[in-house]
């Protein structure tokens, strides 16, 4: 155990995976210190070219900052950070219903940034592009085979494609001779549905021409049933980014 100020707590904390509550923090990460969250070069690339995707949800003093001090600081450690708006809180942050939130995660949340998700079944397998066309499952580890691109502005606008990283050209398509991933003219858009099961989201994908079709489900080798998890950069990392 260890002690901060006038709380106890284990020092679990500083090894193991935790997620938030933001309903009784309120987001106050986000808001009190003395620095922003911690950044490499290339993540402050990244964050410029996404600008303009997640910048509609950023407060206005907040994207002055960015454009008067840019997408990455030094702060008094030495170290590169977001910037802060006004010694206090991220640059990035906004506040919604009392709670301070994340501009790049809600527009990761609304599939506008192209961050890239694995799809898992109940198994704990991770769905994967064998490189001849086919999908399996496989034990889960970090290769391009089982990332996945979401692409589209969501249901109510088609659906999305879904496309391999490794292959950012092959999709995961829909056909008379069963499920395919390729390149296609005219590819699979997918429709998504959710489901709780035991208190947690699951997803089912169906073809976009076919959303209420019971039965016309994406299923491979028996399963439909996946968990959608993002791959994390280390800034997601820092800045508490979670699904």
């Amino acid at each position: 155990m260890i002690e901060i100020e006038d709380k106890i707590v284990s020092t679990e904390l500083l090894t193991e995976p935790f997620c938030c509550d933001p309903a009784r923090c309120k987001g106050m990460c986000c808001v009190e210190g003395d620095a922003g969250a911690p950044l490499e070069i290339e993540e402050a690339e990244r964050l410029e070219q996404e600008f303009e995707a997640y910048k509609p949800y950023m407060k206005p003093e907040g994207i002055e900052v960015v454009r008067k001090q840019g997408f990455i600081v030094v702060d008094s450690d030495g170290d590169y950070t977001t910037p802060l708006i006004g010694r206090a809180e991220c640059a990035f942050s906004f506040e919604e219903n009392g709670i301070t939130l994340c501009a790049i995660e809600r527009a990761y949340q609304l599939g506008k940034t192209d961050f890239t998700y694995t799809l898992v079944a109940g198994s704990g397998l991770a769905l994967q592009s064998s490189g001849e066309g086919t999908l399996s499952w496989a034990e889960k580890t970090e290769a391009d085979e089982q990332a996945w691109y979401f692409v589209g502005e969501g249901n109510v606008a088609g659906g999305y494609l879904i496309a391999n990283v490794k292959n950012p050209t092959h999709t995961i398509n829909a056909g008379a001779d069963g499920l395919t991933v390729g390149e296609n003219e005219t590819p699979t858009r997918w429709y998504i549905i959710e489901t709780y099961v035991e208190g947690v989201p699951y997803y089912t994908f169906r073809p976009f021409s076919s959303k209420d079709e019971a039965g016309s489900e994406l299923t491979v080798d028996g399963v439909s049933l996946v968990q959608i998890r993002a791959i994390r950069s280390s800034f997601a990392t820092s800045a508490q980014i979670y699904q």
